[in-house]
C-alpha cells in the first residue's frame, strides 16, 4: 500500500518545506520558526500488520533522512523516536503515556526555538 522508500518519503517532505520556508509564505505569516519532527518507527505486527509490510525498516531510516533535510533547509529537527514507540497493540498508534511524553518533549523543543 505505502510503496516508497524514505528517500522519496524525505523528498515530498521536501516539497512541503520548500512551500513553508519560501519568502512569501514567511512574509505572508510574519515570518516563523519551523520544527520538522520525524516519527517514530512503525512496527509491523497487530492486526493492520499486512498494510505496513516493510514499513519497520522504512519508517525506521526516515529519521537521518530528516536531520540532513532540516539542516539544508537550517530548520530545528525533533526525532520523536528518541521520546517514544509505537503501540505493541497495533505497531503505528501511539498509547496514552506516549502521547504525554511526546507532548512533553515537542512543547519543550519549540520553547527551545
Amino acid at each position: 500500500m505505502f510503496g516508497t522508500d524514505p528517500e522519496r518519503i524525505t523528498a515530498g517532505v521536501a516539497g512541503l518545506l520548500g512551500i513553508s520556508q519560501s519568502q512569501e509564505m514567511q512574509d505572508r505569516h510574519g515570518g516563523f520558526k519551523t520544527l520538522l519532527i520525524c516519527p517514530p518507527a512503525v512496527k509491523v505486527q497487530g492486526p493492520i500488520k499486512d498494510v505496513f509490510y516493510r514499513a519497520d525498516a522504512k519508517s525506521a531510516a526516515l529519521a537521518p533522512h530528516y536531520k540532513v533535510l532540516a539542516e539544508h533547509w537550517n530548520i530545528d529537527f525533533f526525532d520523536a523516536g528518541s521520546v517514544i514507540e509505537t503501540s505493541e497493540q497495533d505497531g503505528v498508534h501511539f498509547t496514552a503515556d506516549a502521547h504525554q511524553a511526546l507532548g512533553k518533549a515537542v512543547a519543550e523543543a519549540v520553547r527551545a526555538l
